[in-house]
């Protein structure tokens, strides 16, 4: 990769700088955790923090609709390298949990009762995990998860 690349990536969001640093520069892991901890500052990941709702959703939704509700800016600011002690994405957490509709114990974000999707169980599992929400639900959604 060329030395004017790399440079050019360095100049972009922390969410690009973070990445760079570590899988193209091979930084120190505490060079690396010093600039993803922007994320929640700076740039995109600031962007999206500021859009959180005042109870702690986004969108004012759970799941729905798709790419802005709180379940996607969620998984977004996990991608782009949020720090996983973030209050505001544990706040999110919290509402996906807490909000969900439950089958046999496994979270759904459909109104009625309906059997849990993969996908959006491991979402939800990946989620607490990375953002600290802890809660025996969540044993529950991987021991599903495994089953499947």
């Amino acid at each position: 990769m060329s030395e004017e690349l790399v440079e050019w990536l360095l100049e972009g969001d922390p969410a690009i700088r973070w990445q760079v640093l570590r899988d193209l520069l091979g930084a120190d892991a505490d060079v690396v955790r010093d600039e993803s901890s922007r994320v929640a500052t700076e740039g995109w990941g600031a962007r999206l923090l500021a859009e959180q709702d005042p109870d702690g959703k986004w969108a004012c939704a759970i799941y729905s609709p798709k790419w802005v509700s709180t379940t996607y800016t969620l998984m977004l600011l996990h991608w782009l390298g949020l720090p996983g002690d973030n209050p505001q994405a544990l706040a999110g957490c919290r509402h996906l949990w807490e909000g969900a509709q439950y089958f046999d114990g496994v979270p759904t974000p459909t109104k009625g009762v309906a059997p849990p999707d993969a996908c959006v169980v491991a979402m939800y599992v990946l989620l607490a995990y990375r953002f600290g929400y802890r809660d025996p639900r969540v044993e529950n959604g991987v021991r599903w998860l495994l089953g499947q």
